[in-house]
């Protein structure tokens, strides 16, 4: 989808494929709100599977706070981008070794497969 409108499709392609004018890289870019409130509105937009990964590493047991209240807290904390890489390395990590481990059962079973052979 292109948001502006303001350039033909050509220009865009050429503007993005040689970088002669960088007219679509400024449009593109867009400000970075680090404060608190700006953070929070970002946590706040991650799937909920990050959200529960970072409320599980910042939230200790028994506690049972809100998500909300814990994002928030987050969304204060100078470490926040910290927080969010740590959730978010450990659900690669998790999906990964899942991946890896059915990888690695499929191709046994096509070894033993006579059509594969």
């Amino acid at each position: 989808m292109i948001k502006y409108g303001v350039i033909s499709t050509d220009t865009l392609i050429d503007d993005l494929l040689h970088w002669k004018t960088l007219y679509v890289a400024g449009r593109l870019q867009k400000p970075i709100d680090k404060s608190p409130e700006g953070q929070f509105a970002q946590l706040m937009a991650l799937p909920r599977t990050l959200q529960q990964k970072i409320t599980s590493l910042v939230d200790p047991p028994g506690k049972n706070r809100d998500v909300e209240e814990i994002l928030l807290q987050v969304a204060h904390d100078p470490d926040c981008g910290f927080v969010v890489h740590q959730g978010t390395s450990g659900i690669v990590r998790s999906s990964t070794i899942v991946q890896s481990a059915k990888t690695i059962l499929t191709a046994d079973r096509d070894d033993d497969c006579p059509a594969h052979a």
